[in-house]
């Protein structure tokens, strides 16, 4: 598991899109679009996508806390939810997540 120590928004919605640094430097995208999310890191500078980690279609059922199935919008609690389900990233408890877009 991949520990994220800090996060920002960085899109609001098509794409929902995240960046986080994590515990050893790197930088991770995390990014939701027509019912797929991704995490990759990117490369030097924030550019270009290196590698992507992850990948899952989300349904209906991935989403939390009343938050209304949209297949280009989703909140950070229903991104979380799915990424700590699936063993891939961890996050600091009470993350704030501003919102830089």
């Amino acid at each position: 598991m991949i520990n994220i120590v800090s996060l920002r928004r960085t899109c609001p919605a098509l794409p929902s899109q995240w960046e986080a640094e994590t515990d050893d430097g790197r930088v991770v995208l995390i990014h939701y679009k027509r019912t797929i999310l991704t995490v990759s890191y990117l490369g030097p500078n924030r550019r270009g996508r290196v590698e992507d980690f992850f990948r899952a279609t989300l349904t209906e059922c991935d989403f939390v806390d009343g938050e209304l199935y949209d297949d280009g919008f989703a909140e950070f609690p229903t991104i979380k939810s799915v990424l700590v389900k699936a063993g891939v990233l961890s996050f600091p408890e009470g993350v704030d997540i501003p919102d830089d877009f």
